[in-house]
């Protein structure tokens, strides 16, 4: 049956299905079939059999396009790949189509050991949805990487925005407490601060396109008086 099986995925797909009488004749696997008796006294007709393959050739086209696109492979390993990916995964019938590469310079651009950590770990945030930490490298004249900041970066890996905690340290220092991330878009974080009321309306203006106050209720109440009273002094603002 492995042999059947192997033959189907060389010789068959969707559109070039095989008969009984065609894989008989075929020195490759008649040998494997048993005689025509056999099949006539068990009654077994086979008719329109291939193989239902995963990938389709478009999606195998995809995939060769992904390996000559990628710059953490050589020509040798590209090359190596793509003859895998033809050789496992496609027929007889498969259009090959132009792959030869070749690069003049193919310096090692990133460790590849090194990277594939690394998307695991982006991988595994965006699955448990929590944010990634990081350094920025640079190199320096000896060829060597240090921190362009000292500072750590933070991003979130599933593609919501992350505040830019610096201008409440500017203000508050360490004196603030992160709550929780709300759920749903704009995916907002809640931050506890403690300062005099009028300081937080003030601030709360100063940074109004990255601050909204919830609470205290008196204190969002001024921010509103405050946003009413400037509508009145400047009236509906239009683009000229």
């Amino acid at each position: 049956m492995f042999k059947i099986l192997e033959y189907l995925k060389k010789n068959t797909d969707r559109e070039h299905p095989v008969r009984q009488s065609d894989m008989r004749n075929d020195p490759e696997i008649s040998e494997y079939l048993g005689d025509k008796e056999t099949y006539t006294r068990r009654s077994m007709r086979i008719h329109g059999l291939y193989y239902n393959r995963t990938f389709s050739y478009e999606e195998i086209n995809s995939l060769i396009e992904g390996v000559l696109a990628s710059k953490t492979l050589d020509t040798r390993s590209a090359n190596a790949l793509i003859k895998k990916i033809e050789e496992n995964l496609t027929t007889k019938f498969y259009k090959k189509g132009p792959k030869q590469i070749f690069k003049i310079q193919e310096p090692q651009l990133a460790d590849r050991e090194l990277l594939r950590e690394n998307l695991l770990v982006i991988q595994k945030a965006i699955e448990h949805h929590v944010c990634v930490c990081f350094y920025f490298n640079g190199y320096t004249y000896q060829k060597k990487l240090e921190h362009v900041r000292k500072e750590k970066y933070e991003i979130d890996p599933s593609g919501r925005i992350r505040p830019d905690y610096n201008f409440l340290h500017d203000w508050f220092g360490d004196n603030f407490r992160y709550i929780r991330t709300e759920k749903e878009a704009p995916y907002d974080d809640i931050v506890h601060v403690e300062c005099s009321p009028f300081g937080m309306v003030n601030w709360a203006f100063q940074y109004s396109d990255r601050v909204e106050v919830l609470a205290p209720e008196s204190v969002r109440e001024r921010v509103i008086e405050k946003i009413r009273n400037l509508k009145e002094m400047y009236g509906d603002v239009h683009d000229k």
